[in-house]
């Protein structure tokens, strides 16, 4: 049988948000009913648009956290590998950068995050 270790600030931060995310969606359904067919149409949208978006990001970090420590891990390396390849499609590379690219994508990375396990998440068997 496994226990349960729940952390209460994280449980009352993560609700909070969830309210704060009830509260904005209604403010917004009701601007957007009222409001939303004249001139301000398109903000109304805009602003609903990045209300859902919010709902997706809280609700995959509340995943995540649920997940205990490898969701964690899977889900922050997984951000920090989105997070790069954006960055190097910003930057300036020539065709002599791919190799070391390839080897920071798919192995430098995913050993940075496999080595970081210090309570028995990592890769490695301890």
């Amino acid at each position: 049988m496994t226990s349960t270790v729940v952390d209460t600030a994280l449980v009352r931060l993560v609700g909070g948000v969830f309210m704060l995310l009830i509260v904005a969606s209604a403010l917004g359904w009701l601007m957007h009913r009222h409001f939303g067919n004249g001139p301000n149409r398109a903000m109304f949208e805009n602003i609903n648009a990045r209300i859902r978006a919010w709902w997706a990001m809280a609700t995959i970090f509340a995943i995540s956290m649920l997940t205990g420590p490898i969701g964690s891990i899977i889900l922050f390396s997984l951000i920090s590998f989105l997070a790069m390849r954006e960055f190097v499609t910003l930057a300036p590379t020539r065709r002599a950068d791919h190799r070391a690219l390839l080897w920071c994508f798919f192995a430098v990375t995913p050993l940075e995050y496999c080595s970081s396990g210090s309570a028995g998440t990592g890769c490695s068997a301890s």
